[in-house]
């Protein structure tokens, strides 16, 4: 099956076999084997209605460390069971993969461990991921791409994925909690200050002129490194950076955001060399409507002063949204909605600039968690609301991915919490 984003009737429209299709998604997750029974009962009810595409987690144990009696780094003897049990529940399922490819969940640490040089070093001394910087990091992740991708076709599931959607970070949204929404501060990686070197060649014709830029006669190009950790968390004018005294850091927080751009592209365009660009790929990236928010926003303001203090936005990479939003190798974005607009009226907003995803030519997916979203929610179960409330708003964003031309992930829910 072919897939693609194209425009229709003015916007970004998924198409299936040069078919316009509305992307109506069900996001299953990760499958828990105590729960098949369960979920495949809420896969029927959304075959039932007519909705026959499934997001799932795609990447557990088939990216595993050296094993005995294998040559390789993956094992995909979990890969087709794990598909089939859907199919086994709708025969019409396509999927959207979410690859997961975060080395710090990776079992025993293995990937970090082996690769010292390319993991983000942290201000705390911590080494909890590898760098958004790392070549090697990166082609490891193309590999296992192809190999994945050439696994599906000698299963016969290949035709079945429309998408790949490329995650790393914490729950997959290239934003690292450890470093961009918590006081530590990064990257001084080998692997991060050999792109930050590279980065400023590109940008300073000269030592001269970097020292100029930077106010320090004894930087140069060979030499410069990434900002240290306060500089990162103060600024000289309240939220503002001034460029003649802080242009490390601004110079560094554009390469770090560019890296992590550079990175999603490199990836995607692996899956569309593979795939002979008839596969979709995707990402959350892009958040820069929303990332004000930390650590402490999630546990109810109650983290420690130093935690309230930090802002996401520039620490996370996702102001490289403008090198995706350019790229072809990328064809659409996910983000949840707004998180300030969970209760009733208003409306949800996206996390990107919904409207430019949608001049440059990008799908957005907007991703309806509302009864998953847990983190701060009071009452029985801690739902955020009884089911009158909550189909108000459903219905609600509902209406805003149709009149905007959106599509929509639907988290799995069979039940709502009564009053």
């Amino acid at each position: 099956m072919k897939a693609e984003v194209k425009q229709h009737n003015g916007t970004p429209t998924l198409f299936l076999d040069d078919q316009p299709v509305f992307a109506d998604i069900q996001l299953i997750g990760g499958l828990d084997p105590n729960g098949i029974a369960e979920t495949q009962d809420v896969i029927r009810a959304y075959a039932k209605s007519n909705v026959h595409i499934y997001s799932i987690d795609s990447v557990g144990p088939e990216w595993c460390a050296p094993r005995p009696g294998s040559a390789t780094r993956y094992d995909f003897t979990a890969t087709a069971p794990r598909l089939q049990t859907i199919l086994d529940a709708d025969p019409d399922a396509m999927f959207l993969l979410r690859m997961g490819f975060e080395t710090k969940y990776l079992l025993d640490n293995w990937w970090n461990a082996e690769h010292p040089d390319e993991v983000e070093v942290l201000d705390t001394g911590s080494r909890p991921s590898a760098s958004f910087a790392s070549l090697k990091w990166q082609t490891e992740v193309k590999n296992f791409l192809t190999d994945y991708i050439a696994h599906l076709r000698s299963a016969g599931l290949y035709d079945r994925v429309i998408a790949y959607q490329i995650a790393c970070g914490t729950c997959g949204e290239w934003i690292k909690d450890w470093s961009s929404m918590s006081p530590p501060s990064g990257d001084f990686s080998v692997a991060m200050r050999r792109q930050f070197r590279a980065w400023l060649r590109q940008r300073y014709p000269s030592d001269a002129s970097l020292q100029a830029a930077w106010d320090d006669p004894r930087v140069t190009l060979a030499t410069a490194e990434a900002p240290s950790g306060e500089k990162q968390a103060h600024t000289t004018h309240y939220l503002f950076r001034d460029p003649q005294h802080e242009r490390q850091v601004v110079d560094f927080y554009e390469c770090y955001a560019e890296t992590a751009a550079d990175a999603l592209i490199n990836i995607c365009q692996t899956v569309k060399q593979v795939t002979g660009r008839e596969k979709l790929t995707g990402a959350f990236f892009g958040y820069i409507m929303e990332l004000a928010w930390n650590n402490s926003f999630f546990n109810d303001g109650q983290g420690d002063k130093e935690s309230s203090e930090v802002s996401t936005v520039q620490r996370s990479g996702h102001l490289g949204l403008q090198k995706v939003l350019r790229s072809p190798e990328v064809d659409f974005l996910v983000s949840p909605y707004g998180y300030a607009f969970r209760g009733l009226g208003g409306e949800g907003l996206a996390m990107q600039p919904s409207e430019s995803l949608r001049i440059h030519g990008k799908l957005y997916l907007f991703e309806e968690d509302t009864l998953m979203h847990n983190n701060f929610d009071p009452g029985p179960g801690k739902r955020m609301h009884p089911t009158s409330r909550s189909i108000a708003i459903y219905q609600r964003n509902f209406a805003q991915v149709l009149t905007r031309g959106q599509g929509i992930t639907w988290l799995e829910n069979d039940q709502f919490v009564e009053d």
